[in-house]
């Protein structure tokens, strides 16, 4: 994960905070973003002072620390914000495996990526990036990566589910068979999925008359804001909208805790591809599609 959206994601969740607390984040997200890491870890320091330790200000903390290459205590944070969270997120397991990563200790780094895995991570891209070659070749990463893929289910057939269209049609994923289907979970208010939705949009008007095809999942509460958003960005593909947000049962069927969540399943309704965005993700298909 980029580091500059971390902040991003912080400020998504400011909606829920007191507004002094909202404060302490944005001031620290404009230091942060002009490298100023040991004034913007001050002013969090502050927010923690005068509002204790919340998960939020804690994954603040953690990130600036990251940056600022004290990994020893951003490991100490990011214990301290897994123990102090109710739900017991991939995302916590994460963020304390990459401090182990830092620090060199590769056993202890596989371990709580393991957890992170049995929490439900399955965000495979993140575990591309170049910040894991040092563990690349190590056979306990393979067997955890081993773990992830069977765990997504690629190469096995696409979970099955039924949904109704806000236009009214009815969507069963298993009768599209002889289709490429993209199932794609989004929300108006995710800025990445409005950042990916130009390159879904331009794939879908590329492939649509090859046999290709996309079923958008919304996590939306708002279906106002979701008509919106469509109706400006001109999606023409069906869309899902249950108004559950993160509990609608083909998100919780499909184990997605991170948005947007792209999965390529083929003809045979076989899942092929997971977690690529942009040209890999107009190349995987450009092969599927050229497939009998």
């Amino acid at each position: 994960m980029k580091k500059s959206k971390i902040f991003i994601m912080l400020l998504l969740l400011t909606t829920f905070l007191l507004s002094d607390e909202r404060d302490v984040l944005r001031k620290a997200r404009e230091l942060y973003s002009q490298k100023k890491y040991d004034e913007a870890l001050t002013e969090v320091e502050k927010g923690i002072k005068e509002f204790g330790e919340t998960r939020i200000l804690l994954s603040a903390k953690y990130a600036i620390l990251m940056e600022m290459g004290k990994y020893e205590s951003a490991l100490e944070t990011a214990i301290k914000k897994d123990n102090i969270s109710e739900k017991k997120s991939p995302w916590n397991s994460l963020d304390v495996m990459k401090a182990y990563l830092k620090l060199r200790n590769y056993d202890k780094a596989i371990e709580w990526l393991e957890e992170s895995i049995n929490r439900g991570f399955i965000s495979y891209s993140e575990l591309q990036s170049k910040d894991y070659d040092s563990i690349r070749n190590n056979p306990k990463f393979k067997k955890a990566l081993s773990l992830l893929m069977d765990k997504i289910g690629i190469g096995k057939p696409a979970k099955d589910f039924t949904v109704e269209t806000i236009s009214g049609k009815k969507f069963t994923l298993s009768e599209q068979k002889g289709k490429v289907i993209l199932v794609q979970f989004w929300a108006s208010w995710c800025p990445g999925c409005r950042a990916e939705m130009p390159n879904v949009k331009k794939c879908y008007e590329e492939f649509k008359d090859k046999g290709f095809d996309v079923i958008g999942i919304s996590l939306d509460n708002n279906k106002e804001d979701m008509m919106k958003y469509l109706e400006g960005v001109g999606v023409k593909w069906e869309i899902s909208f249950s108004g559950k947000g993160w509990d609608d049962d083909i998100v919780k069927l499909y184990g997605v805790n991170s948005i947007p969540s792209l999965w390529l399943v083929d003809r045979k309704g076989i899942l092929r591809n997971f977690d690529i965005m942009g040209e890999d993700l107009r190349k995987a298909i450009s092969e599927l599609v050229s497939e009998k």
